[in-house]
């Protein structure tokens, strides 16, 4: 992913911490090119820069690609938005989109034991309901589905992140665009306030709240 310094994090825990606030990522293989989108687990602890964790159906034709191994690309993307012209405050300028992305690279590995498929399962619903850790499935049932669904653990290699929401720019345009996406849509205001603690932001209101993404991870996912 091409990346300039007033937007590039280079540190991991960051980017780990990207990870985790944005959870759905989209699993590239290629020979031949495919692409899923899919909720992702990530395991701080194994390797030197983690590992993700994800599960999918067996039927998926990229299970065939992951079960040789070899590299893989995992695209995660943030809250994003267009930012047209006439919103900043100086001049002349050009529209842009603002967006927040992380490019995992890692060496796959086909996961296919049923009690390791049944721990991705179960480390999901924990990592992805917290609110629902007393779920108990039914054994039968997930015996059931066991022999459809596969494991992939994806060894990072390299992560290349930034969050890229004009904060190389003069403060009177970064107050002027927040000051639009504060006034806009849902998804605006998602954007406005990851614009207001992106790294190298002229904006440190200290009553917004940060995102999710910059407060710390949780040890148990």
């Amino acid at each position: 992913m091409w990346t300039t310094a007033p937007y590039k994090q280079s540190q991991l825990g960051a980017a780990h911490a990207l990870i985790r606030q944005l959870r759905l990522g989209t699993l590239v293989t290629e020979h031949p090119m495919d692409a899923s989108p899919l909720p992702f687990l990530l395991d701080e602890r194994r390797g030197p820069a983690g590992s993700l964790v994800v599960h999918l159906a067996r039927a998926n034709r990229q299970c065939a690609r992951l079960a040789q191994g070899g590299q893989v690309l995992v695209a995660f993307t943030g809250p994003h938005t267009h930012v047209p012209a006439r919103w900043y405050a100086t001049s002349p300028r050009v529209s842009t989109w603002y967006y927040a992305a992380v490019h995992v690279y890692g060496q796959a590995r086909l996961v296919t034991a049923p009690a390791s498929v049944r721990n991705i399962l179960e480390r999901s619903a924990a990592a992805f309901d917290p609110e629902g850790r007393g779920w108990t499935p039914d054994t039968d049932y997930v015996e059931r589905l066991l022999p459809a669904i596969v494991g992939v653990e994806i060894e990072i290699t390299r992560i290349e992140s930034q969050q890229r929401y004009g904060q190389d720019g003069p403060l009177a345009d970064q107050q002027a665009v927040h000051q639009q996406l504060s006034a806009g849509d849902l998804n605006q205001q998602q954007v406005s306030q990851w614009m207001a603690r992106a790294p190298g932001s002229g904006l440190r209101d200290t009553a917004l709240d940060p995102p999710a993404a910059f407060a710390e991870p949780h040890a148990d996912d």
